[in-house]
């Protein structure tokens, strides 16, 4: 218990210092000696209305945030040198059914032939036991370096970008360039079996490398701890972090390669690498924050081409509410585009205490939304193998409209 005390007044006391930082380097090592138990509930009520008039009213969760439950550590090694672990489960706080389980190792996307995997955290079930961060890490005057499933910096741009990071107006996952859980994309926040290293600051500019190894000795399907049998692709990310003060830019560079990786036949795959490059940040003046963020992805065939932009501002209208828009599109080399506009207010009770209502409206020409939130309406499998931009995704001449709306009221606590 006395650890954890210490470790939870380092951590308030360097608060500005782990802002500081990008996401796969929380917890920084800076911040103590001792284990926390930290994470957050977010609760509250939803309505969707999807394509047509389909709509839904529910208790909901995980409008402004990611409910989960979070084990750190942070050991002190002497000579300015600290260990780190972090364990993240991601938690459904509205449902005692669908919390007990285990996490799924590959991501899918979805042919009429085959199921083609990469080892995705997209697909990973959200009630699932350390289904999110999972690393260890050490850092020093050399930087820092982590083991695991690291968080990237295809996280750390949609921190950037905007204020409502991946949650719900944020156009994460649906009007971003990279969307889906297939190979290149950025809505995959952290690679299995993966490696990053930052380096020290220089100049208010940190220097980050996520690594994977492409491994194409057996089918995909084939999971093992033991080396050798898990196909995956290979994963090499580069980003530069600046942050100084009210200014705030990143760069990302990623490429995602499974040429010759092997499906669940054992067939070794062609054309599926892809390269995805984003570039955004942000700007406070006063009580104003500005944000901005654009995203290309093509593949290496030029059958995929992508681009996306995001604009936000945030304004503290008080030091208590935020009130924030975001405007975001994605068109694709056919020329059609989705379009996302999103609006939130949070209203601060304590520290870790807020209320908060958001919107969301889509208007999905470009068919990024998947057809499973359609009632009783799905595509039919694509004759071939299709590109995991547009797989398992709907047609919108399949409903009556393009359109779709979220509303959330919540309550978050963090701990």
């Amino acid at each position: 218990m006395k650890k954890t005390l210490v470790a939870i007044a380092a951590l308030a006391a360097t608060g500005a210092f782990a802002q500081q930082l990008p996401s796969g380097a929380n917890p920084s090592p800076a911040w103590g000696n001792g284990v926390l138990i930290t994470g957050a509930f977010d609760v509250g009520y939803a309505s969707l209305n999807y394509k047509g008039g389909n709509k839904v009213n529910s208790v909901a969760h995980n409008g402004s945030t990611t409910s989960q439950i979070d084990f750190a550590g942070v050991f002190d090694l002497g000579g300015g040198m600290k260990a780190d672990f972090f364990f993240e489960n991601d938690i459904i706080p509205t449902s005692y059914v669908t919390n007990p389980g285990s996490a799924a190792l590959n991501g899918t996307y979805a042919s009429s032939t085959a199921v083609t995997t990469t080892n995705s955290t997209g697909a990973q079930a959200a009630s699932s036991w350390g289904n999110g961060q999972v690393k260890a890490g050490i850092g020093g005057n050399f930087g820092y370096l982590a083991i695991g499933a690291v968080n990237n910096a295809a996280l750390d741009f949609n921190q950037f970008s905007n204020p409502f990071a991946t949650s719900v107006g944020g156009g994460y996952g649906i009007t971003m360039a990279t969307v889906g859980s297939g190979y290149g994309s950025s809505a995959k926040v952290r690679w299995d079996n993966s490696v990053r290293y930052l380096t020290p600051s220089f100049a208010n500019t940190i220097g980050s490398l996520t690594y994977r190894p492409k491994n194409d000795t057996a089918a995909n399907n084939m999971v093992s701890t033991t080396p050798g049998l898990q196909g995956q692709s290979g994963v090499q990310e580069l980003a530069l972090i600046y942050r100084d003060g009210p200014l705030n830019l990143i760069a990302v560079n990623q490429i995602d390669d499974a040429n010759g990786v092997r499906d669940v036949s054992g067939a070794a795959q062609t054309a599926k690498k892809w390269t995805a490059n984003s570039i955004g940040g942000n700007y406070t003046y006063g009580a104003f924050t500005a944000y901005y963020g654009h995203q290309t992805m093509k593949n290496d065939t030029g059958s995929t081409s992508n681009s996306a932009d995001r604009y936000a501002v945030k304004y503290m209208a008080t030091p208590e509410l935020a009130l924030s828009v975001v405007s975001s599109s994605v068109k694709k080399v056919s020329g059609l585009k989705t379009t996302m506009t999103g609006l939130g207010a949070d209203y601060a009770l304590s520290k870790t205490v807020a209320l908060y209502a958001k919107y969301e409206s889509v208007t999905d020409d470009a068919s990024m939304l998947t057809s499973t939130e359609a009632n009783g309406g799905t595509d039919a499998a694509p004759a071939t193998a299709v590109t995991p931009i547009t797989a398992g995704f709907t047609t919108p001449a399949a409903f009556a409209d393009h359109k779709r709306t979220r509303t959330f009221v919540g309550l978050r606590v963090g701990f």
